[in-house]
């Protein structure tokens, strides 16, 4: 049984978006209005993956997404229509963790929301299956902040692909053949 969380605050969308995923028999829904409700049912309900809308009042996505990934991180998709024009908003909700992104429907979201149906439903079954990468700004305690600040910024540059494929396949230990 896949636990999810839809975050929109949209009454229609949540409705539409729970039909969905209620339909189907291994889904157990809960919705929530904001990014400040859903903060509330992380901890309460434990969601396996959460779907969230970028704007939303008090709290918007974004903001939300990054309290999630702090907080207790969990694959989150990202649901809406800023999504297509606001390439930004959509890097920035991937680089803060989001797993995947998904567009709303054009015009009738009613009528549109079907033909995206399939498509959701298999991008949230994948995304509860996904292992989330350790959040760069949680860095372990053991470092000390000389350390952080080392790996944090160090530049990387991109030369030869080839040769950065063997860089990171050779353990650290190794040292590269004088040539």
């Amino acid at each position: 049984m896949i636990k999810i969380l839809v975050v929109d605050d949209s009454a229609l969308m949540r409705k539409l978006l729970g039909e969905i995923f209620r339909a189907e028999p291994d889904f157990e829904v809960r919705t929530a209005r904001d990014g400040v409700e859903a903060l509330d049912q992380l901890h309460s309900y434990s969601p396996d993956v959460i779907t969230l809308d970028v704007h939303m009042p008090q709290m918007d996505g974004l903001a939300c997404l990054d309290r999630i990934m702090l907080e207790r991180p969990c694959p989150v998709v990202m649901v809406s229509a800023v999504t297509i024009e606001g390439a930004n908003a959509t890097f920035e909700a991937l680089d803060l963790g989001a797993v995947d992104f998904i567009t709303k429907p054009d015009g009738a979201i009613s009528l549109g929301i079907r033909d995206m149906a399939a498509q959701l439903v298999a991008k949230v079954r994948g995304a509860a299956g996904a292992r989330l990468r350790r959040s760069l700004r949680l860095l372990s305690l053991s470092q000390s902040l000389p350390q952080q600040r080392r790996r944090l910024h160090q530049p990387i540059i991109v030369t030869n692909r080839k040769a950065l494929y063997h860089r990171q396949r050779r353990p650290r230990y190794e040292r590269s053949r004088p040539i």
